[in-house]
């Protein structure tokens, strides 16, 4: 018996069943092309001797010369720079960072036409799978969004159905919907080992087939992996298949005092990692500055207090004692140099290197509540400290505060 035909063996039917949905066959439409290619192979029921077996190809074959003399046709995005319609993306993130909530989002920006994280959308109609959550949870967070039910979104707030990808094709198909979330992937999609490449890509292919023949855009809920990795494109937990096959990879970022959002994308251009701020009263998430500005400006504040506390210090001191990347460390350090916060003496040579001394007057403090609930950070606010001249005398103010006005507090989620 044949590979093809031991695997249709009832005992091992649950092997081949992703593949059979993909190409959407039954066990006896199978069976019946194993029977009628085993016949080929042994020279039944063959054409007449001499003439050769010319199997159909399902192959759609253009010339090149045909595909280039076709005109441009501009990318058709859902969300602007980031997510095309016909097309399926991914969005990352370990456990209570906000996956749903984002989706959620997604969902409600593209039923109104309104802008998601600032682009623009395409308006459309919206089908939300939520397979693990209640209605109620769903609800509630719709509803603190400001959704007053006549947008066109659909839910299902159930576990997924019994051949759950053939339902989902259909669907599509049918109503052609311009944004489909599936919250979580692997609710959906029922694969043996996660960690399996052949397995987890077949199993994502009837969405990619899917999305493109209905210029839907579906977008996948999953669970990043435990450790941090240094491409975002190995984030997916599981087999690389996950982040490979996608069309964009969205990774969400939870520290103690701030969210993060980055993209790797097939087309457009990746968003490199940026913060998000996150409201607890409408539940949306925006986006903020760069993350490697913000750490930056963290790395500064720590330097600061260091020097203010410590007096006159060397570059290895403060590198040694500051927490962060060096290279952030350094790049502050002369960023506060440039900018007067910070004072240095020594010429930098053997023998007499360089000292660093905070040279400014007391700022006014930022308040830096963080997302966790622990009591707040004090942290300087660098950008606006009044410098010292070199006259102890006489104190100049940076140039967007003319007057040496108080800087206001600041407050960052």
């Amino acid at each position: 018996m044949s590979k093809l035909g031991m695997a249709l063996l009832p005992s091992e039917r649950g092997q081949i069943w992703p593949e059979l949905e993909r190409q959407k066959m039954t066990f006896a439409e199978a069976e019946a092309l194993v029977r009628d290619a085993s016949r080929i192979v042994k020279g039944e029921n063959s054409p007449a001797s001499g003439s050769p077996i010319s199997p159909q190809s399902g192959f759609n074959l253009v010339g090149l010369a045909d595909l280039l003399s076709r005109p441009k046709v501009p990318v058709d995005y859902l969300v602007d720079g980031m997510l095309v319609c016909g097309t399926v993306s991914c969005l990352v993130a370990k456990p209570k960072v906000g996956k749903s909530t984002l989706a959620r989002g997604l969902c409600l920006a593209v039923a109104k036409g309104a802008d998601f994280l600032g682009r623009r959308t395409r308006q459309g109609a919206c089908v939300y799978l939520a397979l693990e959550e209640r209605a109620e949870e769903i609800a509630s967070d719709f509803r603190a969004m400001g959704a007053d039910g006549t947008e066109p979104i659909t839910i299902h707030a159930d576990p997924a159905p019994e051949a759950a990808i053939l339902s989902l094709v259909d669907l599509v198909m049918k109503v052609r919907p311009a944004l489909v979330v599936i919250d979580p992937l692997f609710r959906m999609v029922h694969v043996r080992d996660e960690k399996a490449y052949a397995e987890v890509y077949s199993a994502l292919g009837p969405l990619i087939d899917t999305s493109r023949a209905s210029h839907t855009h579906i977008l996948l809920t999953h669970h990043s992996g435990k450790g941090l990795k240094s491409d975002a494109i190995d984030s997916p937990l599981g087999s690389t298949a996950l982040g490979g096959a996608v069309s964009a990879v969205i990774l969400l970022k939870r520290t103690e005092s701030h969210r993060s959002i980055q993209t790797v994308q097939r087309i457009g251009t990746d968003m490199p990692e940026t913060l998000l701020s996150f409201d607890l009263e409408t539940r949306r998430l925006s986006v903020g500055g760069a993350r490697a500005e913000a750490d930056r400006h963290e790395v500064e504040n720590e330097i600061v207090e260091y020097l203010k506390a410590g007096g006159e210090k060397t570059e290895p001191e403060i590198v040694d004692h500051v927490e962060g990347a060096n290279a952030i460390k350094r790049k502050a350090l002369r960023s506060l140099v440039e900018r007067g916060v910070v004072g240095r003496d020594g010429t930098g040579k053997k023998g007499d290197p360089y000292k660093y001394s905070f040279a400014c007057t007391e700022p006014m403090p930022r308040t830096c509540v963080q997302e966790s609930g622990n009591a707040p950070k004090t942290s300087i606010n660098t950008d606006q400290m009044l410098v010292r001249e070199k006259r102890p005398s006489q104190v100049l103010a940076r140039e967007n505060d003319p007057e040496g006005a108080a800087v206001q507090a600041e407050v960052r989620i």
